[in-house]
C-alpha cells in the first residue's frame, strides 16, 4: 500500500477517534503512516546509492503495480516486525505518546495486511527480524 493511502486512512481512522483523544491524534497519524520509513532503509540497502533509492521510489507506482501481483519475493521491513511491535507496547505501557503511535501502528499493520494477502494475493515480508536473521538473509 503507499504512504499516501495509509496516510489518508490514517487520518480517516483518527477522525473516529477524536473524541477519545482530542488532537492528540496526531500521534495515530504519524504511527500509521511513517511505519514505512523502514522501506527506504531497506531500499537503501538494496541500491547502495541515494539516487537508484530515489529514481526507485518515484517510479514506484509504475513498478508496484506491474510487480505487485504474485511477487512473493521476502523481504525486511524492521518496523513491522514483532520485535518493534514488543518495543512499541512496552514504552506504551508507561507513555500516552507512545500508545498512541501503537495505535497508528496496529492499524497500519493490519491495512497492509488485508491489502497484500486478499487483493494484491502476495505475502512479502518477513514479520521477524529474528527470523530473518537466522535464516541466513543479513543485512
Amino acid at each position: 500500500m503507499f504512504l499516501i493511502t495509509h496516510f489518508i486512512l490514517a487520518t480517516i481512522f483518527s477522525f473516529f477517534l477524536f473524541p477519545l483523544f482530542g488532537w492528540d491524534v496526531w500521534l495515530i497519524i504519524v504511527g500509521g503512516t511513517f511505519i514505512d520509513l523502514d522501506h527506504f532503509i531497506t531500499n537503501s540497502f538494496r541500491f547502495k546509492k541515494p539516487k537508484d533509492i530515489i529514481t526507485y521510489f518515484s517510479k514506484q507506482f509504475k513498478f508496484f503495480m506491474r510487480k505487485a501481483e504474485g511477487d512473493n519475493k521476502v523481504r525486511l521491513y524492521p518496523f513491522h516486525s514483532i520485535e518493534f511491535l514488543v518495543v512499541l507496547v512496552t514504552l506504551a505501557l508507561f507513555f500516552r505518546p507512545a500508545f498512541l503511535i501503537l495505535i497508528g501502528v496496529v492499524f497500519h499493520l493490519i491495512s497492509d495486511f488485508i491489502s497484500d494477502t486478499f487483493i494484491l494475493k502476495r505475502f512479502i515480508r518477513y514479520f521477524s527480524i529474528i527470523g530473518w536473521l537466522r535464516k541466513g538473509k543479513g543485512l
